[in-house]
């Protein structure tokens, strides 16, 4: 589609794409909302609008990485047409609602021809995101009266995409809102919206996010939120510990080993005695390494949790750095030694696909969220498997 067959070519709308085009980049998104108006009307980060919904959108979307994609106006057509320009280009979010339509029933477009505009739109987005799961979100009811020629437009389209929902795979499900905005009686939910019957006010836009939020995908926990972490400080007193214990039985073995072969005559003057002075100027030198070696390495150590993967990193003189996507993990464990276990910290061991780096361990976590980063990792991998 060209710029032409859009139906926009310059002023505010372009620059609504563009804000669009860069929402989002290059961090990421784990949810997108897209549509028209009403989709724009939340308001969000990167969104240089008034919107009536922006006061609820933290609420709502705060704890998701959500953007909005929204813009006011849009037809099908003029969607399809940001869609081919970049709107969704550098994004991989679970989840996407999909809400336009009502416009183009304003122009006069068919209940049924709209449903096959949409799905068509649905596929190129199914098609571009193949590891997204669309929403295929109901048009909102509008008109007060029940006898609105939109109100019957609008009720018309919903069996249509209910019924054919389906053709569009297991990634797409259908989300019908229509009763959060309607009372007893079949009429319309006028607190909620504007005057124009069409727009949501404040109120509408609380309503339709409780409505909406159990059909989302639960957010991610707040340790999946990308910042760098170190281990904990115990970690260094429990590697110090066990360094100092290794250490100190190799230092009194070697001892035990030259009194009993200069007792033995096995070794001869003056060599005993060189080994001797030698075990006594290295021994406390290896003693004195083991302890200070946790606190050299401690800031050079340390983990981050992605939506999408775990990041870790160790290494004072032999640097390694690992990036495990959540569906390379094939299984995890936490494990727990007695001086982990005094200090109340633990190991996570992440077992991934193939040969190179298949076991990665991050030391030095809370036991607590050691087991929470566990059991996120398999819901997250068992998610990715569906």
């Amino acid at each position: 589609m060209t710029a032409p067959d859009s139906g926009w070519l310059e002023g505010a709308w372009r620059g609504q794409h563009l804000d669009c085009c860069r929402a989002g980049r290059p961090e990421g998104l784990d949810l997108v909302l897209l549509g028209d108006s009403l989709i724009q009307g939340w308001g969000g980060p990167d969104r240089r609008i008034e919107a009536a919904g922006e006061v609820h959108w933290a609420r709502f979307f705060g704890a998701r990485r959500a953007g909005n994609l929204g813009v006011a106006g849009d037809r099908i057509r003029h969607l399809a047409w940001r869609i081919e320009h970049g709107a969704l280009d550098g994004l991989a979010p679970r989840e996407l609602v999909l809400l336009i339509g009502t416009n183009d029933l304003e122009d006069g477009m068919a209940p049924e021809d709209l449903v096959e505009a949409l799905f068509a739109l649905a596929r190129d987005i199914l098609e571009r995101l193949p590891r997204t799961n669309v929403l295929l979100h109901a048009p909102l009811p509008r008109g007060t009266s029940l006898d609105d020629p939109l109100r019957r437009a609008v009720a018309a389209t919903k069996p249509l995409l209910a019924g054919r929902i389906a053709e569009l795979g297991a990634r797409a499900r259908f989300v019908d809102l229509t009763p959060s905005f309607l009372k007893e009686d079949g009429s319309l939910a006028t607190e909620l919206y504007d005057e124009d019957a069409l727009h949501l006010n404040a109120a509408g836009y609380e309503a339709w996010g409780q409505a909406l939020e159990p059909c989302l995908a639960a957010p991610h926990p707040s340790f999946a939120d990308g910042v760098p972490r170190s281990l904990e400080r115990a970690w260094i007193q429990a590697e110090r510990t066990a360094g100092l214990i290794a250490s100190g039985i190799v230092a009194l073995g070697t001892a035990v080993a030259l009194a009993v072969c200069t007792f033995l005559e096995i070794l001869y003057e003056p060599l005993s005695w060189i080994l001797a002075l030698a075990w006594i100027v290295l021994a406390p030198t290896l003693l004195w390494i083991t302890a200070r070696w946790p606190h050299w390495e401690y800031p050079r150590t340390g983990y981050r949790v992605l939506p999408d993967r775990i990041e870790a990193w160790r290494g004072l003189i032999m640097r390694r750095a690992w990036s495990i996507p959540c569906a390379r993990v094939q299984f995890t464990d936490v494990s727990q030694g007695p001086l982990q276990r005094k200090h109340g910290i633990a190991t996570l061991q992440i077992h991934t696909a193939g040969t190179a780096s298949s076991e990665v361990s991050v030391p030095g976590l809370p036991h607590a969220l050691a087991l929470e980063i566990r059991d996120w990792l398999v819901n997250r991998t068992a998610d990715d498997a569906v």
